[in-house]
């Protein structure tokens, strides 16, 4: 599994990848480009931000790239060279990844970090870094992959912001809008608004604490294959539904 954690700045998706890591033992992904402070209900401000939306916004299409010798993820066993049937391309030689260790792997581009998920499917991944329409289309594909949207109320996000930077609440509210709605300069290609009919989870990170944070998503058993594909019944009930109303 792939969870993506997408959300305006201040919601706690640093917070929600750090405990997936370091409970749930999911490994993190990152893409070289950018970076994320972790350990808390918030996340650091990413001076990055902007730019690094608009450089995935435009980046090419995911076509095959090499794999990079990236350590492998528990449970995935040795690979020989052969012909993978998920990414159609030959299976490379990776360093054994060690279950202990917290750090994230780095990817130097979208296209090697979809290869690595997919060539590694069973396992499970958690990253901040995929936060455009165009990029999650590419990703939303494989059947293991879910996106989780956080959020919080603005004066509570506005309240957390205070603890690392100092600027008024009008500025907040204006920087919030930019990244919600997006701006002229990019036509709210790269804005979080776009996203709303991909997300598969929604979270409200309104907790004053950080435990009932994590109470909370321990309740939502992300590793629930339901929230990835619906149950057999729930499945059956969409057909008939889908019959009754075309007849």
């Amino acid at each position: 599994m792939l969870i993506s954690i997408v959300g305006p700045r201040y919601s706690g998706k640093s917070t929600i990848e750090s405990y997936l890591v370091a409970n749930k033992a999911f490994a993190s992904l990152r893409l070289t480009s950018g970076s994320s402070s972790t350990g808390s209900i918030i996340d650091a401000p990413d001076l990055q931000e902007d730019t690094m939306r608009s450089a995935w916004a435009q980046s090419p299409d995911l076509a095959h790239q090499e794999l990079s010798q990236f350590p492998i993820p528990p449970n995935s066993g040795v690979f020989k060279q052969h012909l993978s049937f998920l990414s159609l391309s030959p299976v490379t030689q990776h360093v054994a990844w060690s279950e202990d260790s917290s750090k994230p792997l780095s990817f130097s581009s979208p296209a090697e970090m979809l290869d690595y998920v997919t060539l590694n499917w069973r396992d499970n991944f958690v990253t901040v870094d995929l936060s455009t329409r165009d990029l999650l289309e590419k990703f939303i594909r494989r059947p293991f992959f879910m996106l989780l949207n956080v959020d919080a109320p603005v004066l509570i996000r506005y309240s957390r912001s205070q603890e690392h930077e100092r600027r008024s609440l009008e500025e907040f509210i204006r920087e919030d809008d930019e990244i919600f709605f997006g701006n002229s300069k990019n036509n709210g290609e790269i804005a979080l608004r776009s996203l709303h009919d991909l997300i598969d989870i929604n979270i409200n990170n309104d907790f004053c604490q950080i435990s009932e944070l994590h109470a909370h998503v321990d309740g939502l058993n992300l590793l629930d294959p339901q929230h990835l594909r619906p149950s057999w019944d729930a499945y059956f009930m969409v057909i008939i539904l889908q019959s009754i109303i075309r007849t």
